[in-house]
């Protein structure tokens, strides 16, 4: 999670290993001079629609042109929009979960100072904590080119993970690559692996298990067995 402005952090919402829902307060950078700016653009926004109300009910009574009235309307909208960027500039300063998930490491601390903005570049930018969302995982794995009239869209399969022996994991997958990678002569497939009690983790290897075809009738011998 990265911050979108530059400022210091002034507050910690939330603690590393909590798990958060989308929105949930995570930090608050230091935010005076925002809120300052809210406060002004408000001021300014309700005197023009004092202005605008008093100009509208002249014109109702004939006293003061048209062009005036628009006057008092175009002032009121611009009032209205510089409020609205000021608040976007508040909203800035508390940086929120993107999505549900589960508070990794923190990476900044109270009184830290962190670098954002919409045109820095992600490399600028201060990684503030990470959240993972695990009640989905992610495969990413390929298969040989030999196997990929046999692989689609939707095809079950199964993994298996060091940390449990002899029990297995179904998903299924969700795409298929276009084309092979070039450097290995494999194509590039994803799968999701639903992970409901949070047993997996990102980042585990596994070995998968996947259904490419079935024979009936075949003689099988040991792979060792032939020269």
């Amino acid at each position: 999670v990265r911050p979108e402005a530059s400022g210091t952090v002034e507050k910690i919402a939330a603690e590393e290993g909590q798990s958060v829902r989308e929105d949930d307060l995570l930090f608050v950078l230091r935010n005076d001079e925002e809120r300052a700016r809210v406060a002004e653009a408000q001021a300014a926004r309700d005197l023009n629609q004092r202005n605008y109300d008093r100009v509208k009910s002249l014109k109702g009574n004939d006293i003061l042109s048209l062009e005036e009235l628009d006057r008092a309307r175009s002032e009121l909208a611009q009032a209205d929009a510089r409020l609205q960027i000021a608040e976007v500039e508040l909203r800035r300063t508390e940086i929120r979960a993107p999505f549900d998930g589960i508070l990794g490491p923190r990476m900044v601390s109270r009184g830290d100072r962190v670098t954002g903005g919409a045109m820095s570049r992600r490399g600028d930018q201060t990684g503030m904590v990470q959240i993972d969302s695990i009640d989905e995982l992610k495969l990413v794995f390929t298969v040989p080119e030999v196997a990929i009239n046999a692989i689609a869209v939707g095809t079950p399969l199964e993994v298996s993970v060091t940390p449990f022996p002899g029990e297995r994991f179904a998903g299924e997958v969700y795409f298929v690559a276009p084309s092979l990678d070039p450097g290995n002569r494999r194509l590039p497939i994803k799968a999701l692996i639903p992970n409901p009690q949070h047993r997996l983790r990102p980042g585990l290897s596994c070995t998968v298990f996947l259904p490419l075809g079935k024979r009936e009738g075949v003689l099988l011998v040991p792979e060792s067995a032939i020269v």
